[in-house]
């Protein structure tokens, strides 16, 4: 089987096409949440609408928490990758919860 390594040239427009890619992403949801956020706070009220930005900021710190714990096992080599299913199943669920929480 032949190897399939990138020259340096193809590594780096790869990773600079794929930078541009992630940021036009990044961007386009920081446009349509600053598009919807006047809508959604005439429709939910001021007082739902700061809940729910307060339990929105909650659930990213607790994913944030959650891959930086990922993270950490999965770069101690005594643990490997034997645990990381557990954790993200694991992680799904409260992710789950707290979605059918805020409905």
């Amino acid at each position: 089987m032949p190897s399939r390594a990138l020259k340096p040239a193809d590594r780096t427009r790869s990773v600079l096409r794929n930078t541009a890619v992630v940021a036009l992403a990044q961007l386009n949801s920081i446009f349509v949440s600053l598009l919807l956020a006047p809508y959604i706070l005439n429709r939910l009220g001021i007082e739902r609408f700061g809940l729910s930005a307060f339990l929105g900021a909650i659930v990213a710190f607790a994913g944030l928490f959650i891959s930086v714990s990922v993270a950490a096992r999965c770069a101690d080599t005594r643990t490997g990758f034997s645990d990381l299913g557990a954790i993200l199943v694991i992680s799904h669920k409260a992710a789950d919860t707290t979605a059918i929480g805020r409905g």
